[in-house]
């Protein structure tokens, strides 16, 4: 096998690595999975039409004015995520190892209140104001998969990086190089500094991995080859949140028409951690005598943004509602932090065997979410039930990054936002809900939402599935059961590049559940 001293970047971790932010960034900061209540989450969140309780709100505001009267609550929740992932030591030629995982968190996705009071007999018959925070993302993940690869080695490909770069490693080998170059750099420098690459063959600034030999082509030349095969275990954890903190305010024309505002302040916070060990078989098969390496990068990124939310509820006829929302686009500041370590053992031991971390790397930058409209359809059957459905609309094509200095604004990230007009798209979701009342304080609930991929892959949706329990009280409180499964698009994770010709680099598929368990407490005063 011949080294070529050019990357192909199949992966979005090494581009992260380089502290680079991207069209994924945006379109993970900007996705939605509302949760509300457990009633709003039992109806499959397909309460555009319906409103009446404070799940409602955040899809649209007029929902608060329904009813006549106040209410509060709470909402608890554990979630499940359910991983399985399979490994490939050459992406797309076939899973040779599987494993499942799981983890649970608990969150809290609703917690507020509303205020409905009379104003008047006729006309304008009741305002409504509220205070409110319902969950719109959960950002939880866990990935473990391990397996056998002697094609390729992340060493490899920062070695191939740093080549291409034509940096010295007596630049490199200095702590002061994190301070000289940008974040594009420090995974060289990190790799450099913790032996995962060396210089060799009496050039400064071309180099081979820890897991890598030296030989010698027939014309001479330089050939670097992978010394022996490599156990491989790759290991991604990810957390957080997203929460739309609402101040709404909703009117009543004549229990006829419903009119709602929202001013959105959402606030997000993630947080993720991938690590790549890599451990000889045979730690003689390697000219450097390399027993383990291992790479690690962590990133985390916090947001606080605001929007403007308009809505109506119609009763045109007994039992039939129509609704819809306009969601202005999200302005956020985005502050994101990132860190590299690697670590190495050798048989030599001593000094080439290194433990090695980059300082924090913290940037901060804007980004426009989209524009999201939603209408909905709802048919309530006397007290016996209803069910209700919603089309929803969001405009990814239209998010764009800026520098927080408007003297740069979008200039700096003209290849990001060009990536965003050429390969995202509007998204549709559907989402269908039905209630039925077994008695007059016990409900059945069931719910299914259908969303679309931003990219338009064909085939690549998230669907969930939800069902309710619940229970009103003859005097003010209640309380919601749910339980939601939701499943998402597959995903291919690539720790690093292809950079050996004929073979792409190592790969993990994964694809990933989430359940969710939902308990509302509620009290109508």
């Amino acid at each position: 096998m011949k080294k070529t001293l050019f990357t192909i970047l199949l992966s979005c971790i090494l581009a992260a690595g380089a502290g680079a932010q991207t069209m994924y960034d945006a379109l993970l900061f900007s996705q939605q999975n509302p949760y509300g209540t457990a009633r709003s989450i039992g109806l499959g969140n397909a309460v555009t039409a319906l409103g009446g309780d404070l799940g409602s709100v955040t899809i649209n505001p007029a929902g608060s004015a329904i009813g006549n009267y106040s209410q509060f609550t709470l909402t608890p929740n554990v979630s499940l995520v359910t991983t399985k992932a399979g490994y490939a030591p050459i992406a797309g030629n076939g899973i040779t190892d599987w494993n499942d995982d799981s983890y649970s968190r608990f969150t809290m996705p609703n917690l507020g209140v509303i205020v409905n009071f009379d104003v008047a007999d006729v006309g304008l018959k009741r305002m409504s104001f509220g205070i409110l925070s319902n969950a719109t993302n959960n950002y939880l993940n866990q990935v473990n998969v391990w397996g056998v690869n002697p094609y390729t080695s992340i060493t490899g490909a920062l070695a191939v990086k740093a080549s291409d770069l034509d940096i010295s490693a007596d630049v490199l080998n200095d702590r002061s190089a994190y301070n000289d170059y940008g974040g594009g750099y420090w995974d060289v420098i990190l790799g450099r500094q913790a032996t995962l690459i060396e210089s060799f063959d009496g050039v400064n600034n071309y180099y081979a991995g820890a897991a890598e030999n030296l030989g010698y082509n027939p014309d001479g030349s330089t050939n670097i080859y992978m010394g022996g095969p490599l156990n491989q275990e790759y290991y991604r954890f990810e957390y957080g949140y997203k929460h739309d903190f609402v101040f709404n305010f909703g009117m009543n024309f004549s229990d006829k028409f419903f009119l709602g505002v929202n001013l959105g302040v959402p606030t997000f916070s993630y947080h993720s951690t991938y690590t790549l060990s890599e451990s000889a078989q045979n730690p003689g098969d390697f000219e450097t005598g390399l027993i383990s390496a291992d790479y690690q990068y962590s990133y985390d990124a916090e947001g606080t943004g605001i929007y403007a939310q308009l809505g109506f509820i119609w009763l045109p006829a007994p039992g039939l509602r129509i609704g819809a929302s306009a969601q202005s686009p999200t302005l956020y500041e985005v502050n994101d932090v990132f860190r590299i370590a690697g670590s190495t053992k050798f048989l030599s031991g001593g000094s080439l065997s290194k433990s090695e971390q980059t300082p924090r790397n913290e940037y901060t930058y804007n980004l426009s979410a989209p524009g999201i409209t939603t209408v909905g359809l709802a048919y309530t059957l006397g007290s016996f039930g209803l069910i209700s459905a919603d089309w929803e609309r969001t405009y990814y094509r239209g998010m764009y990054l800026s520098d927080i200095d408007p003297t740069w604004g979008k200039l700096t990230f003209d290849d990001v936002n060009a990536d965003i007009r050429n390969y995202l798209q509007g998204v549709n979701a559907f989402r269908v809900g039905a209630e039925v009342k077994v008695t007059p304080e016990f409900a059945l609930r069931g719910g299914w939402t259908w969303k679309g991929d931003a990219e338009g892959y064909p085939g690549s949706y998230t669907t969930s599935y939800a069902a309710g329990l619940g229970y009103s009280s003859p005097g003010s409180f209640f309380m919601d059961l749910a339980a939601r499964m939701t499943k998402f698009p597959g995903v291919g994770y690539y720790p690093y590049s292809d950079y050996i010709d004929g073979y792409r680099s190592m790969a993990v598929d994964c694809d990933r559940s989430l359940m969710d368990f939902v308990l509302t407490l509620g009290w109508r005063f």
